[in-house]
């Protein structure tokens, strides 16, 4: 019998670029879900997945004064990070967020 093994996307995201785009798609997915709860833990998800692929979640835990722990149940399927999580996860990961809005021809770093 042949065994499968679990389907891990962190094991595909090698390189910032990889990530970025990732997490781009993400966040893409989680701006069109019709609840905002639902798309805060879609992309909490999708963040808890990058920082598994640069194991960066110690990191994240110090940034934000939680155990690694509680930031990997934050950005699991079932979390409910507080901003500060998140936001801690995406500068432990080197990332930034951007925002635009769909008058805007360009976008403004925040």
């Amino acid at each position: 019998m042949t065994a499968v093994s679990e389907f891990r996307p962190e094991d595909y995201l090698q390189t910032e670029e990889e990530i970025s785009d990732y997490l781009s798609a993400a966040l893409e997915e989680a701006n069109e879900l019709a609840n905002p709860r639902d798309g805060a833990a879609f992309f909490a998800r999708a963040l808890g997945t990058a920082a598994r692929a640069r194991k960066k979640v110690s990191d994240i835990a110090q940034d934000t004064q939680r155990t690694r722990q509680g930031v990997y149940k934050s950005l699991s399927a079932h979390g409910d990070p507080a901003f500060s999580t998140v936001l801690g996860a995406m500068h432990a990961l080197g990332g930034q967020f951007e925002v635009t809005f769909p008058s805007q021809k360009h976008s403004a770093g925040v």
